[in-house]
């Protein structure tokens, strides 16, 4: 596990660890102390019912706001089974998933580590990593959503790095998520370029809004609804300045509202206008 990501110059990065009171409680802080760095480990306490309770991936503001108090160079959050990891630089701002795909896809294209496939990421992925990334010359390509068809479209690129904006990272070293993995990359990362996350992370995400609305029914989505025709509506209004997206959560009675674009306060008023249409034709 740690053959590939020990450093020498890891030695005295000082980390916060939120465990999620999950399953990798143990078997992190024991990775990362071994690879150099000092941890500071919080919600390390399972009882078998308070996992990812108010901690962990779901809930990253604690470690964020734990990771500025101590100085330390940066946080992770770890979700219950330690597939996902969010992170925070020393200043507490967070980092999802499409910052750690910039972050190490930037970083391993400038050291020779990264395939022409480039990296995958999902119609969620903000388009300022796909902005991002073209002007590195990395080809970014877009998955549905769910880590199975984030490999299932690297296996077809030949992409090395791929993953979701929820902190799922799929990378060479394992055939899944693995947020131990995730984090020893970022790490090594942080280690080999001067030991600041916040001078690394420079990713410029595009306004977003994420809207969801309960779906007690499905109904449908194309341009003879009311959705449908609300959805053509914002489309034409945002022009070529961003996106709108929809679907239904594959395991939640959910629908997912996604609209992107160049002003923040447009992108919010078309999600309300979304979301308000959506709800009126699910009632």
């Amino acid at each position: 596990l740690l053959a590939p990501h020990e450093s020498p110059s890891m030695k005295g990065i000082s980390l916060v660890l939120d465990a999620g009171n999950g399953a990798a409680f143990r078997v992190v802080p024991e990775a990362l102390r071994r690879a150099g760095a000092q941890v500071h480990v919080i919600h390390a306490e399972p009882d078998g019912r308070n996992i990812n309770r108010d901690c962990g991936a779901m809930h990253p503001a604690g470690m964020a706001a734990e990771t500025q108090g101590r100085r330390a160079v940066f946080g992770v959050a770890l979700d219950g089974d330690a597939d996902r990891s969010i992170f925070s630089d020393e200043n507490g701002r967070i980092l999802d998933g499409d910052d750690v795909l910039w972050i190490l896809g930037r970083d391993w294209k400038r050291r020779g580590r990264l395939p022409p496939g480039g990296v995958v990421g999902t119609v969620m992925s903000n388009y300022g990593l796909e902005a991002a990334l073209a002007r590195e010359g990395i080809p970014f390509h877009r998955a549905a959503v769910g880590d199975r068809n984030v490999a299932r479209k690297m296996a077809d690129t030949g992409a090395v790095l791929g993953g979701e904006t929820s902190g799922h990272i799929l990378q060479p070293f394992s055939p899944s998520g693995d947020g131990i993995l995730t984090t020893l990359l970022l790490a090594s990362v942080v280690a080999e370029n001067g030991g600041s996350l916040s001078a690394l992370a420079t990713l410029e995400k595009a306004p977003q809004a994420l809207r969801n609305v309960r779906a007690a029914r499905r109904v449908p989505l194309d341009g003879d609804s009311a959705i449908g025709a609300a959805v053509s509506r914002a489309v034409a209004r945002l022009s070529s300045r961003g996106r709108v997206f929809l679907r239904y959560s594959g395991t939640e009675p959910l629908l997912r509202i996604l609209v992107e674009g160049t002003e923040a306060v447009e992108v919010r008023a078309i999600a309300d206008d979304l979301e308000k249409t959506a709800r009126e034709a699910m009632a």
